[in-house]
């Protein structure tokens, strides 16, 4: 996803803090309405920066995946770490035709190649391709997984036709599509000539051309194949809107129409006793017990009718834009979104859609692409920030790491581990050392000074702990264990400490949440109480007020805090000095209050309230609050308030928040949607 992002600018006496911060142009929030947001978009989630141009097919052989980037004019190869690299075909994407003699990988030139199939055969692995443009099909030496693998026609030729022949380089196709081979015969779905052809590859032999069947009517186009028990073909007919059954023994068609009612498929895979059909136009991945030749609902995915670009909270809810190919595994279904230009996956048993690899840009520059590109799943991301070079730090917080996304490179989107252990997954626990040995439990907010020292602040919730990293090395800066007391640095006790801000000084700010205490702490290290003693709602003076599990806080630069009071469902003002008092905001209650940011000069408090899922803006000189999101089904859905209703942008569980003063953007956490989001605003 290309991104470009404004470098920030910030106030020299203000330091930002994962919950909130920054100012902006000097304007009233008076007029706000409920349509009060410009456009909410994802900028970063589980994504990779490959490209693909119009990807069709995919199968996995060995531990990789092969692609046929059908519109770059190649086949490219996934590894198991994310090294997408170029193995057949121009690495510039240029069609071509010179496979009637071997060619080695990248030196072939094709011409929209789309079907694949692997096959061993004696003691090797070969890689059979329908190079559709050209009119062929291709065979390539992968034995011992080479990455220029040797290519060479096996049948068909430059033109058009319908010939079989017993020596293959005679035969005639009409742009094939789907490959399916049983034992040493290759089946073809010779799209155009609306015919299914065989091939027999038996090693040593001259690949003779012969029909299985033509006895479709002349628009069936059939584009896929699959095969049940070896005895049945099914064959997908994008033509026709359906797929027919036809035996192997008797080339006859023994059932026309087994599954109908589909809209322009082109790919299908049986699993055991469930097939699965891209309904192509209708952008939707459909599912059929075999054995009834009933669809089943709760296996299919996207949403008739409705293309898309995300991935949602359950299957339905995901969105495609022409998925095309498919390719099963015991617990994966892998699908070709071709107008996403990218790689998805179904996941069965979670029953969720992710995406695999693919920037969903299209990609031309292949050279420039093909590159080691990790998938970067994110789990409950919330604390976040961003630095004035563009560099966006969060808090993946059940991955126990601090990510860093540089928002400010270009066409790429860069996400790396800036501390934590460098390896997939959570790696849970509690140490200090150097940046990638460091262990945390549970980050949730995190503190930049942007000083030459490159000094960052994390709030290590669940060790109970405030953890410093200068430079390339971390140390525990304040807290031991679970419990209440000031003090010096590692004497001091904190309990699940959730949000910190810094003041002009130097000064942290901690909200202590299972203490029901606002904490400071000085940059050497002393820890004291500013406001709280225990759980209560009261105003006053220092230790004479009392929170209940407070979360989000954010400091306005110059003498006060904000604190979301969210056992009293309140937000409640502590200035420097202790005092505490109430924010009364008119006609507005809250149910559960997360993330805060804030525009100082601006005079606007954002605030989170992941029960509703809404993001409020409140005006600080009237106290009167309007919806910015209002997200109650708690999904995802990007959109702007001139195509999309605002009540129809979804966000779930948004605990925390950054605001860019430069550009008037919201950076949010979208916890349960593991996403990065930006929210343009208009106030």
């Amino acid at each position: 996803m290309k991104v470009t992002l404004s470098v920030l600018l910030f106030l020299m006496t203000l330091i930002m803090t994962g919950c909130g911060g920054g100012s902006s142009n000097d304007t009233s929030l008076s007029g706000i309405s409920d349509a009060s947001f410009v456009e909410l978009k994802t900028i970063s989630h589980a994504q990779s920066y490959a490209k693909f141009y119009k990807p069709e097919r995919i199968i996995q052989d060995d531990v990789y995946l092969y692609v046929s980037d059908t519109a770059n004019n190649c086949i490219r190869r996934i590894s198991p770490d994310g090294t997408v690299i170029t193995v057949i075909g121009s690495v510039t994407g240029v069609a071509g035709d010179n496979t009637d003699t071997a060619q080695k990988g990248t030196s072939a030139l094709l011409s929209g190649p789309t079907g694949m199939v692997a096959v061993t055969i004696g003691a090797e692995r070969h890689l059979f391709i329908a190079d559709t443009g050209n009119n062929k099909i291709l065979d390539a030496n992968i034995t011992g997984n080479p990455k220029l693998p040797s290519v060479v026609k096996i049948a068909g030729n430059k033109s058009s036709g319908y010939r079989d022949d017993s020596n293959g380089s005679k035969a005639s196709f009409f742009q094939p599509h789907g490959l399916y081979s049983i034992a040493n015969t290759l089946y073809v779905a010779d799209t155009m000539n609306h015919a299914v052809r065989s091939i027999d590859i038996t090693s040593g032999g001259s690949y003779g051309v012969s029909t299985l069947t033509d006895s479709m009517e002349a628009t069936s186009q059939p584009v896929d194949l699959s095969v049940d028990g070896n005895t049945t073909l099914l064959v997908l007919l994008k033509g026709a809107n359906r797929v027919d059954a036809v035996s192997i023994s008797k080339p006859t068609v023994i059932a026309s129409g087994v599954v109908t009612g589909l809209n322009a498929p082109e790919g299908l895979v049986l699993d055991g006793t469930t097939l699965y059909i891209s309904s192509t136009q209708d952008h939707t991945v459909l599912a059929y017990d075999i054995t009834t030749w009933k669809e089943l609902p709760n296996a299919a995915a996207g949403a008739k009718s409705k293309k898309g670009n995300y991935e949602g909270t359950t299957l339905r809810s995901a969105l495609f834009d022409e998925p095309v190919g498919l390719f099963a595994t015991t617990n994966e279904l892998f699908v070709v979104d071709r107008g996403n230009h990218k790689i998805r996956k179904i996941l069965k048993t979670e029953k969720l859609v992710r995406t695999v690899m693919g920037s969903g840009e299209a990609g031309i520059d292949l050279v420039a692409d093909d590159t080691k590109q990790k998938i970067e799943e994110f789990y409950k991301p919330e604390g976040i920030i961003v630095n004035p070079e563009g560099k966006l730090y969060f808090c993946d917080t059940q991955n126990q790491k601090i990510r860093r996304i540089d928002i400010g490179s270009g066409s790429k989107t860069i996400i790396s581990t800036f501390i934590g252990q460098n390896s997939a997954g959570s790696t849970q626990g509690n140490s200090v050392g150097t940046l990638s040995t460091t262990k945390l439990y549970n980050p949730t907010s995190l503190v930049g000074l942007w000083d030459t020292n490159q000094t960052f602040y994390i709030v290590d919730s669940y060790n109970h702990v405030i953890k410093k990293a200068v430079g390339q090395s971390t140390t525990f800066f304040a807290g031991s264990s679970a419990g209440y007391g000031d003090g010096n640095t590692t004497q001091a006790q904190f309990n699940r400490p959730y949000s910190a801000v810094a003041d002009q000084g130097g000064n942290l700010y901690v909200t202590d949440t299972y203490n029901h205490r606002i904490r400071k702490i000085t940059p050497s290290g002393v820890v004291t109480t500013l406001a709280g003693k225990s759980e209560g709602d009261t105003d006053g003076q220092g230790i004479n007020s009392q929170f209940s599990y407070p979360t989000g806080i954010v400091f306005d630069g110059s003498n006060t805090l904000y604190v979301l009071d969210n056992g009293n469902k309140k937000i409640r003002k502590v200035t420097l000095s202790g005092a505490v008092s109430t924010v009364t905001i008119t006609g507005r209650s809250f149910i559960n209050l997360y993330g805060i940011a804030i525009a100082p000069k601006r005079g606007t408090l954002y605030v989170s309230d992941i029960g509703e899922n809404r993001i409020w803006a409140i005006n600080l000189a009237t106290l009167k609050a309007r919806s910015l999101i209002d997200a109650t089904t708690g999904q995802w859905v990007d959109g702007n308030n001139s195509n999309t209703p605002f009540t129809h942008v979804q966000i779930n569980h948004p605990k925390g928040m950054f605001y860019d003063e430069n550009s008037d953007k919201l950076y949010i956490s979208d916890t349960d949607n593991n996403i990065i989001r930006i929210l343009s605003v208009k106030y």
